[in-house]
């Protein structure tokens, strides 16, 4: 068994969309007819409500994707919701995420009434898989390289790993159309995880094609059309060009503690230690303030500092990250957070409110760019006045 439980995305907003789906599932499952073997009694027939191929009705593709067979279905598309939804909810914002999470479900229904084959077809079948599938398609077309931690328990054995996201993703999807040209998914409506992963993944490359969301050099479109930047700290270890003479061992060496240092951050964030890794980086910008870290690693030790209350280690982390990764779309989010903690935190005024007023116009949400002015302007109004020099040749005495 493996249950994907968490992926190493900052996120810029609260995941609202994703929290209110997952509270209408856990809600409507209490009245479903399963929840009786449970005790809680329920109102809801499945018969009616879930996708029946053979008598479909106009309005069971929606409705079938709220409904759950029992507790441990729902919670394994619950956590796969969790897992994925939330920053795909962050990528997409609310509205146009709840759009495309209802299209998935009647795409993913829509697939399996019609791929279904007897005796499958003649059953009620129901449960949000095939839409969170859609999340999962999408997921992966915006962050297939980041890592999911994964929990796992085979033959009485658990444990975590991490890996990236295609390799998991990719397992499954591989998993599930092996069942279906093997005809071994029994109950199982894998025709409709299927349509729907494909659905997601058709809209996230639309929108990234055509840039209706955020680019970054990491996103799958990128990556398959040779977008992608170069492997970090390959500028470092590569050769300067021939009419720029030589590398000085002083500077081949300065090079290899660079790499060196990128690297055992980018270990210890993997493994989770982030305490080490804050005080690895702290010695890092000492040693190399000019340098740049890995993306991710850089994000999370960053969140870290700020999570311990190290406002003053966290505002230098988020300013670092912006000016060394400035194309980064995270670079404007780290900016402002940066601004935030010299102005309001540690009483650098001025500072944050230029960083403020730089980042405002480059900042996706609406409501956070208004805010990153309304705290400059707030800041210029409480800075204290210059005193005003005398004219020259005055004595500064009444006359």
């Amino acid at each position: 068994m493996l249950v994907p439980y968490g992926v190493d995305n900052p996120m810029r907003r609260l995941p609202l969309a994703n929290w209110a789906l997952i509270a209408a599932n856990v809600a409507i499952f209490h009245y479903e007819v399963p929840v009786r073997y449970f005790g809680f009694g329920g109102t809801i027939d499945v018969e009616t409500y879930g996708i029946v191929p053979s008598r479909l009705q106009w309005f069971q593709p929606l409705t079938s994707a709220f409904l759950h067979d029992n507790i441990l279905h729902l919670f394994g598309n619950m956590v796969f919701l969790w897992t994925f939804g939330n920053n795909v909810n962050d990528k997409l914002g609310h509205w146009r995420y709840l759009a495309a999470y209802l299209a998935f479900a009647v795409l993913s229904s829509l697939g399996h009434a019609a791929l279904a084959t007897w005796p499958v077809s003649t059953y009620p079948c129901f449960g949000a898989s095939g839409a969170v599938f859609g999340v999962v398609g999408a997921y992966l077309t915006f962050h297939p390289i980041n890592d999911v931690r994964v929990f796992y328990f085979i033959f009485f054995v658990m444990g975590t790993f991490r890996c990236s996201a295609y390799w998991i993703i990719g397992f499954f999807v591989a998993w599930d159309f092996y069942r279906a040209v093997s005809g071994t998914y029994g109950a199982v409506a894998v025709m409709g995880h299927l349509a729907g992963f494909a659905a997601g993944a058709a809209l996230g490359l639309l929108l990234l094609r055509r840039n209706w969301v955020e680019r970054d050099d990491y996103d799958l479109l990128s990556r398959l059309s040779g977008r992608r930047k170069a492997a970090p700290g390959a500028s470092l270890l590569r050769p300067r060009a021939a009419q720029d003479g030589a590398v000085s061992e002083a500077e081949r060496a300065n090079r290899a503690a660079v790499a060196q240092a990128r690297a055992a951050l980018r270990s210890q964030v993997e493994g989770g230690q982030l305490e080490s890794a804050g005080a690895t980086y702290l010695e890092f910008l000492k040693a190399f303030p000019g340098e740049a870290l890995d993306e991710q690693p850089h994000v999370e030790v960053a969140n870290w500092l700020l999570r311990a209350g190290r406002e003053a280690d966290a505002a230098a982390a988020f300013h670092h990250f912006a000016r060394t990764h400035p194309k980064h779309a995270q670079a404007p989010n780290a900016l402002y957070s940066a601004g935030i903690l010299y102005g309001q935190n540690l009483g650098q005024g001025a500072r944050g409110s230029a960083l403020l007023r730089e980042t405002a116009p480059r900042l996706s949400d609406p409501a956070k760019a208004r805010r990153a002015l309304d705290v400059a302007n707030a800041l210029d109004a409480a800075a204290p006045a210059l005193p005003i020099a005398p004219p020259r040749g005055a004595t500064g005495q009444g006359s």
